[in-house]
């Protein structure tokens, strides 16, 4: 037994033995309800994602504040997102059976420590990922390391009248600037512009299929794929389409994006699309676009394409 598919067992073990160990924090939600004001942040998303379920939010019979003051409670007790109150039907019963489920923080934190068993750091470094996976690219991406590397960045805009830079470590959006030539923009000036940003990767534009371009055209629209490479199995787990909004170059929730989720086998969008204050949109506000029954463009060899990425680094057996 080689040391990783020990470290893999002996995750799984630990998961088995711990699986229950929830701390209950009653108290805590409690002191949380009464330091929220109306208006704050954390109400607004409850309050959004009530309004979006109509009917189905009070089944139970229980008002507003009640239903908050209970998602409050089964997100520290339950480690739960909040729809996951609904989708479990929390609202009806919090009784001992319910412990049972695996909410949204456990699962995430399970996700974590998965992909601590491979080599984290080959995603999380994208020059390292383009090294592995440069083909699959159809793009040029460059690393920028320090301003001793402004010649390599010259010499990219010497091809690409446009780029995208995106900081090293950055999630959600963060830090990332459309670069573009012009008659008054130099290569010169655009250093100028990012040279305090470095470390950073400078990636050519990619122009993306016109059915996904119709959708919004702002920004290069996404899947967000996860997947579970184990022992040669491969197990597809969810696929979400993230889509950019408002004129901005980025499909982040964080950055206002939306999101809907995804058919694995069919590629049919199966929902409609919600943002991050769980607001939900039927149509894309931009443009129009339908989302659900909506198909995402080559779905097939997406698939085919999946099938052969998890193979090239099989140690990372938890990806996306």
């Amino acid at each position: 037994m080689t040391n990783h598919e020990f470290k893999v067992r002996l995750f799984f073990l630990k998961r088995r033995l711990f699986f229950h160990n929830r701390v209950l924090c009653s108290a805590l939600s409690e002191m949380k309800y009464y330091s929220f004001p109306r208006g704050n942040y954390r109400r607004e998303i409850v309050q959004n994602l009530i309004e979006s379920l109509g009917p189905v939010a009070h089944r139970s019979g229980k008002d507003d504040d009640t239903l908050f003051r209970e998602i409050l409670y089964a997100r520290d007790y339950y480690a739960l997102r909040d729809k996951d109150y609904f989708h479990f039907g929390m609202d009806l019963s919090l009784g001992p059976e319910k412990r049972d489920y695996v909410c949204w923080y456990e699962l995430l934190n399970y996700y974590e420590q998965l992909a601590k068993l491979g080599s984290k750091e080959v995603y999380d470094r994208k020059e390292l990922t383009y090294e592995l996976f440069h083909r699959f690219y159809g793009r040029e991406l460059v690393y920028i390391a320090s301003e001793e590397d402004q010649a390599e960045f010259e010499t990219f805009f010497a091809n690409h009248r446009q780029g995208i830079a995106k900081p090293e470590g950055s999630m959600g959006g963060e830090g990332i600037k459309m670069l573009a030539l012009s008659e008054e923009t130099t290569p010169d000036l655009l250093w100028e512009s990012v040279r305090e940003s470095c470390p950073f990767v400078l990636k050519e534009l990619i122009h993306q299929d016109p059915e996904m371009n119709s959708i919004y055209p702002h920004s290069v629209n996404t899947i967000r794929y996860t997947t579970f490479f184990h022992e040669g199995k491969l197990t597809k787990m969810q696929a979400t389409l993230r889509v950019g909004r408002d004129g901005n170059c980025v499909d982040n929730a964080t950055q206002g994006g939306l999101f809907a989720p995804v058919d694995l086998e069919t590629g049919r969008i199966l929902s409609p699309a919600r943002d991050y204050l769980c607001r939900v949109y039927d149509h894309h506000p931009d443009t129009g676009s339908a989302f659900e029954g909506t198909y995402i463009p080559k779905w097939d060899e997406l698939n085919r394409i999946i099938e052969e990425v998890v193979r090239i680094y099989p140690k990372q057996i938890l990806v996306g």
